[in-house]
C-alpha cells in the first residue's frame, strides 16, 4: 500500500494535471465574474427597453458552456482541457440560446365576482340549505 502511494506521489502526470486544475480554478472564478456582469447588463437591458439583447443571450450561453466544461475537467469527468488549451464552446451541449418569451411572467388573474345575494341579503334558499 505504501509503495502504491509513493508511486502515485511521484507520478508527474498527476502533478501536471494538478497545475492545470489550479489554472482552471482561477479561470472559473474569472468566468463567474464575467457572467455576473453579463447578467446585470441583460437585466438592465430588459428593465429599460423591455427586450433582451441577443448578443448577451449568446454570450451568456457560451460562458455557461465554458463553465460546464471547466467543472467537468476539475471533477475528473473529462480529460479534455477547456479553453485556452481547447476550443471555445460555440454553444451549449446540444442546446442553442433560446430567446425568452416576451412577458413570460404571468399576470395575476382577476378575482371572480361574488354571487348575488337574495332579496333579504341572506342568500338564496338553496345556499341556506348548503350551510
Amino acid at each position: 500500500m505504501e509503495e502504491q502511494m509513493k508511486e502515485n506521489l511521484k507520478s508527474g502526470s498527476t502533478w501536471i494535471r494538478g497545475l492545470y486544475m489550479l489554472l482552471f480554478c482561477v479561470l472559473y472564478g474569472i468566468a463567474e465574474i464575467v457572467l455576473t456582469i453579463v447578467v446585470l447588463f441583460q437585466f438592465g437591458t430588459k428593465l429599460f427597453t423591455g427586450n433582451t439583447n441577443d448578443r448577451l443571450l449568446e454570450l451568456s450561453q457560451n460562458i455557461a458552456s465554458y463553465i460546464y466544461e471547466v467543472v467537468r475537467f476539475l471533477g475528473f469527468n473529462s480529460e479534455e482541457k477547456p479553453y485556452p488549451f481547447g476550443e471555445w464552446p460555440k454553444k451549449a451541449q446540444g442546446e442553442k440560446a433560446a430567446k425568452p418569451k416576451e412577458n413570460a411572467i404571468p399576470k395575476p388573474k382577476a378575482k371572480p365576482k361574488a354571487k348575488p345575494k337574495g332579496k333579504s341579503g341572506q342568500g338564496s334558499a338553496s345556499e341556506a340549505g348548503e350551510a
